[in-house]
């Protein structure tokens, strides 16, 4: 078993490197680019297990919930994302249960269920907005964002440096919270502030999933993944318009298998 990685890459090297994870994560900003749709609607096709994004990480806000339905209602994907507001609990939980009245009106449930994502801007909020998730039943699975904003309990870090290490222990913290008092709930983790984090997540059996550009990335600007060392602390932010290289492609290989070994559960 392990937790089931969705890798996330440029254009020019979707159609190599995506199949190599378990899953797939559409980011739905992306599906009015042509090769973008097409490959995730192929993947539809084979019955790939999607999830299918709201792209807030890619514009800053989600996309409007009648454009995800419908997006939704081409690729049929096993998990949707709602509109969420980062950090913001309360209105992340008002933006699901309106997407909720649009969602229950079309034929997507229960072939497509929710991926609920919790927020807060301190961590009583953040557990307010993870148990109301949790008790929708069209919610099959959490997110976690990567970037959590504040510390948990006995996580002490806000001066620490470099902040990529601050965000690896704090969602460490979220989830050993999960495991003592949820660990019922199926978690996805959204995105990875470093790769290392997985070598330790993989010891929850309810992190389910995973996404991320992080290996690809790494792979970009010729950082190397080793089963012991996932490379420096540093996330470059995805460039969807970089130029294909071969090395560069092999060297990404290379990282996801190498990033795939780090989520095999212990």
């Amino acid at each position: 078993m392990a937790i089931e990685e969705a890798i996330i890459a440029p254009f020019k090297y979707m159609e190599y490197l995506c199949p190599l994870g378990h899953i797939e994560l559409v980011l739905s900003n992306w599906l009015s680019n042509s090769d973008y749709a097409r490959y995730y609607y192929n993947a539809s096709q084979k019955r790939r297990f999607i999830i299918l994004d709201n792209g807030i990480m890619e514009l800053g806000h989600a996309i409007e919930s009648e454009s995800l339905i419908n997006f939704a209602m081409q690729l049929r994907p096993a998990l949707i994302t709602p509109p969420e507001i980062l950090n913001d609990g309360p209105s992340t939980l008002q933006m699901t249960y309106d997407f909720l009245k649009l969602f229950e009106k079309s034929d997507l449930y229960p072939e497509t269920k929710l991926l609920g994502i919790a927020h807060g801007r301190s961590f009583d909020e953040w557990v307010f907005c993870f148990e109301e998730l949790i008790k929708i039943p069209m919610v099959a699975r959490i997110g976690v964002p990567y970037d959590i904003p504040f510390d948990i309990q006995n996580c002490n870090n806000r001066d620490r440096e470099p902040r990529l290490n601050v965000l690896v222990e704090r969602r460490i913290a979220i989830c050993n919270w999960i495991a003592e008092i949820h660990p019922e709930v199926s978690i996805h983790l959204l995105g990875l502030a470093h790769a290392s984090e997985l070598r330790i997540q993989a010891r929850h059996t309810f992190i389910k999933s995973n996404d991320s550009s992080l290996a690809t990335m790494a792979a970009l600007h010729g950082i190397r993944y080793e089963n012991l060392d996932a490379g420096p602390f540093i996330k470059y932010l995805i460039n969807f318009d970089a130029e294909f290289k071969l090395t560069a492609l092999e060297l990404a290989k290379h990282n996801i298998q190498t990033l795939i070994n780090y989520s095999r559960k212990r």
